[in-house]
C-alpha cells in the first residue's frame, strides 16, 4: 500500500494499455476488494486516461473501503468524477435500490442523471434481488491485506493482531446487521455450515460473530462467501422488483447475474437472475415488452462493451440463440435452494452448436472467448 506514481504508475498504465489490447473490454475496479481500495481518485483517473484512449470503459461497485482517499467520500460521486476527469465510458455494477432505499429510484439515480447532464458516458446494470453477496476477506481493514492472502492469514492468527481486526469489524458502520444475519454459502472444508448465519455460528462456538468470522478465515485459508438474508418483509421485497423494472426501462440499464456459484448455497441469481426478469418479473409487472426485456440482456450490453457480432441475430453473427417459452419461463432458484435450474427454456445454443436440448445438456462446448 504505497502510493502509485513516476515509474510504478508508467508500468501501471502500460499493463493496462496491454490488458486492453489483448482483448479486455474495460478496467473494473471492486468497492471494498484490494488492492483496489488502496487508489486514490487521482491514480484512477490517470489509469482510466489509457481506458479512455482505447474507447473502453471503466467498471466499478462504487468505492465503500478507505473514503478517506476518494473524491467527495468515494460512492457514486468518485465514479463519476474518474470519468469526466479521464474521459472514460462509465458503467455502475448492479446499482439498484435494497431493503434500505426501496421506492428511492429518483433519489438513487439523481447523481448519475446529473452526470450525465454533463456529457459524462454512463450505464448501468442490475440484478433482481433485494440482496446481495461477497466474501468475508473484505471485511478486514487495509493494513490487514497489505502483502496479500498469506500475509492476511498470518495477522488472523496473530493473537494480538487478530483482536485488532475483531474490533474493526465490529465497528464497521455497515457490518453490525451482517455480522448477525449474514448467511454462509460457501465454506471450504465445512459445507455442514453453509446456510448458516454467522451468528448460528458465533452460538455454536461461544464466539462473538466477529471472531467466529476470523476463525473460519483462518480455518479455511481465506476461503467463505456469504450472502445477505432477504427482508422478512414481502412487501418490502415486491418494491426491489417493482423498481428493478423500472431500471429496466431507462435507455442505460441493462441486466446482469453478478455470477458467484460456490458452495452448497450461493445466491440465487446465480441460476435465476436472467430468467427472473424475462419471466416472473416481466409479466408481474408488465412495464416492458419480452423484446425490450431481451434487448437488455444482448443487444445493449454487446454494444457497450465491444462484443462484436453478438447479441443479434443475423447472418454472419455468432449463433447464439436461446429457445424459451415467453409465457411459462421462470426462475425456480430461491435463497433456501438456489442451486435450481429455470424452466420453460428447452434450447440453447452457442456459437451454432445445441449445447441445450429438449432441456437436456447435450455435452456439446462450443463457447469461445469474447470478444
Amino acid at each position: 500500500d504505497v502510493p502509485l506514481s513516476g515509474e510504478s504508475m508508467a508500468a501501471a498504465r502500460r499493463l493496462v494499455a496491454e490488458g486492453l489490447g489483448h482483448g479486455a473490454v474495460g478496467l473494473s475496479m471492486g468497492s471494498a476488494y484490494y488492492p483496489g481500495p488502496w487508489f486514490t481518485t487521482e491514480e484512477l483517473v490517470e489509469l482510466c486516461e489509457v481506458v479512455a484512449d482505447h474507447g473502453a470503459v471503466f467498471m466499478c461497485e462504487p468505492r465503500r473501503a478507505n473514503p478517506e482517499r476518494a473524491f467527495a467520500g468515494g460512492g457514486v460521486d468518485e465514479a463519476i468524477e474518474i470519468a469526466r476527469r479521464s474521459g472514460a465510458k462509465l458503467h455502475l455494477a448492479h446499482f439498484r435500490t435494497s431493503a434500505e432505499d426501496a421506492g428511492r429510484v429518483d433519489e438513487l439515480m439523481g447523481p448519475v442523471d446529473r452526470a450525465k447532464a454533463l456529457g459524462v458516458d454512463v450505464t448501468l446494470d442490475i440484478y433482481p434481488y433485494p440482496t446481495g453477496s461477497s466474501i468475508p476477506v473484505s471485511f478486514l481493514p487495509a493494513w490487514a491485506q497489505e502483502g496479500g492472502p498469506d500475509e492476511s492469514l498470518g495477522r488472523l492468527r496473530d493473537a494480538a493482531l487478530r483482536d485488532r481486526i475483531v474490533e474493526h469489524i465490529e465497528g464497521g458502520s455497515e457490518l453490525p446487521a451482517v455480522l448477525e444475519d449474514g448467511v454462509l454459502t460457501f465454506v471450504r472444508g465445512a459445507p455442514d455450515l453453509e446456510g448458516l448465519t454467522f451468528a448460528d455460528v458465533a452460538a455454536m462456538r461461544g464466539r462473538s460473530p466477529a471472531r467466529a468470522i476470523c476463525d473460519l478465515l483462518v480455518e479455511t485459508d481465506l476461503a467463505i462467501g456469504w450472502l445477505v438474508a432477504p427482508p422478512r418483509s414481502a412487501g418490502l421485497w415486491r418494491q426491489v422488483s417493482r423498481d428493478c423494472m423500472a431500471l429496466l426501462a431507462r435507455e442505460d440499464y441493462m441486466v446482469c447475474s453478478d455470477h458467484t456459484p460456490a458452495g452448497s448455497m450461493p445466491h440465487p441469481r446465480c441460476y435465476g437472475a436472467f430468467p427472473r426478469i424475462l419471466g416472473r418479473l416481466r409479466r408481474r409487472f408488465g412495464d416492458l415488452t419480452v423484446e425490450q426485456v431481451i434487448h437488455r440482456m444482448t443487444a445493449r450490453p454487446a454494444r457497450r462493451f465491444g462484443l462484436t457480432d453478438r447479441g443479434v441475430i443475423r447472418k454472419g453473427a455468432h449463433a447464439d440463440l436461446v429457445v424459451f417459452d415467453q409465457d411459462l419461463v421462470i426462475d425456480t432458484a430461491t435463497y433456501d435452494d438456489p442451486r435450481q435450474h429455470p424452466v420453460g427454456i428447452p434450447h440453447v445454443v452457442v456459437n451454432g452448436e445445441l449445447a441445450v436440448e429438449a432441456g437436456r445438456p447435450t455435452g456439446v462446448l462450443a463457447g469461445r472467448a469474447v470478444p
